[in-house]
């Protein structure tokens, strides 16, 4: 009775990155073939049409699945593409769910970036032998010449770091044995402000966590660390950051190289995938609710237990109109809350009808209030009609 393009075949469309490649499906085993119960990415036409017998394509990602391979394997795509996958059984049904994505894809930044750390190498190593070979075959003359030569380059090399650690966007900040700041690039010193006398646990904020103490102690073991934590700027706030820690030797006398990220954007995309998952999984619940439920009551409390246990609202309640003309709570989820004392209350417009459930009623509109006396114990509240045979009838 749901047509799944509402929302099913759009959420296995959906994919967390940008991929050309990637795709998730529905597959059914029915006897000896595996049948498609969604649409294919370079495959449009395969809803329940594109069947597969076990014996004739058993490197199928969906066929393995159906002879009981779950989690993460390599197989073959329908194209005969290498793909890597992972497959689940969908809880309480048949259907079994296949997320792949090809090989070549995955692989493809490691092959890169082993082309250029390939070339990279003989290029060191070619270095190398030219260098070894003026050495052998040079006269002293020759030899002073190039040694001078030499310790220009790295003098340069030395200043390009210099101003290349100098402008980085990251932040870059090494330390003496007792953690005092003794360097740091642009970025760290607009970030923190004066770094003159102080130290690294100085730039921590007060709301740190007990990773950074963590970190330390594995920097005292193993000489390096990474973690998350927060710091504070100049100003004050607090601002999370990826925080990269190395002792390093430098004319003989041990430093603490500190390189650091900015992480917020990070934290808040993190946030909005979250808060969207969330929101996915109640709209799920509540659709489930509506084709399960025996009555408007049972209808009424699924929703409110669903909007604060799937949803993560501390309180859902629906306010019903009533045919003496009064408010009343019908359904309600959640813990204790002062203002359903108010209820039940008459529809008109006097100061005990200005709550926003019976304005949301009254005048057949949402209500959205965010600046609720903090007494109340929340600091926003929605409000949104009910119809029922084109008539307003509650809100939730």
């Amino acid at each position: 009775q749901v047509d799944p393009e509402d929302y099913l075949y759009p959420l296995l469309r959906d994919w967390p990155t940008a991929s050309r490649t990637a795709e998730s499906l529905l597959a059914r085993r029915e006897g000896d073939r595996v049948i498609n119960l969604s649409a294919l990415r370079h495959r449009s036409d395969a809803i329940l049409r594109l069947p597969f017998r076990l014996e004739e394509r058993p490197d199928l990602p969906a066929v393995q699945a159906a002879q009981g391979r779950l989690g993460e394997f390599q197989a073959r795509d329908y194209r005969g593409t290498p793909v890597l996958a992972s497959a689940r059984q969908v809880p309480g049904s048949p259907w079994l769910l296949i997320a792949k994505i090809d090989q070549s894809e995955v692989l493809a930044p490691l092959r890169t970036r082993g082309q250029a750390t390939a070339l990279l190498g003989l290029a060191i190593l070619a270095l190398a032998a030219l260098a070894l070979s003026l050495q052998v075959h040079s006269g002293e003359l020759h030899h002073m010449a190039r040694h001078l030569e030499l310790e220009r380059e790295a003098k340069t090399m030395a200043e390009r770091f210099h101003h290349l650690m100098r402008e980085a966007n990251d932040l870059v900040l090494l330390a003496g044995p007792n953690q005092e700041v003794l360097e740091a690039n642009r970025m760290a010193e607009s970030r923190y402000g004066p770094l003159q006398g102080r130290r690294l646990p100085d730039l921590l904020a007060p709301e740190a966590g007990a990773e950074a103490e963590e970190g330390m102690a594995a920097l005292a073991s193993a000489g390096a660390a990474r973690f998350e934590t927060l710091h504070r700027d100049a100003a004050g706030a607090s601002f999370p950051v990826a925080l990269s820690l190395r002792r390093v030797e430098i004319d003989g006398s041990t430093y603490l190289l500190a390189l650091g990220r900015d992480i917020t954007e990070r934290r808040a995309r993190e946030r909005e995938l979250e808060r969207l998952s969330r929101l996915y999984a109640t709209l799920s619940q509540v659709n489930q609710a509506l084709v399960r439920a025996g009555s408007c009551e049972d209808l009424f409390r699924e929703v409110c237990r669903v909007l604060v246990a799937v949803g993560g609202f501390p309180h859902a309640w629906i306010a019903w109109l009533a045919e003496d003309g009064t408010v009343q709570v019908r359904a309600k989820h959640g813990g204790p809350l002062g203002l359903l004392n108010a209820f039940p209350a008459p529809l008109g417009d006097g100061s005990a009808a200005q709550g926003p459930s019976r304005k949301a009623i009254r005048e057949d509109r949402t209500v959205i209030c965010s600046d609720l006396n903090p007494e109340s114990g929340l600091a926003s509240l929605g409000a949104f009609p009910i119809h029922l045979e084109g008539k307003v009838c509650g809100a939730l």
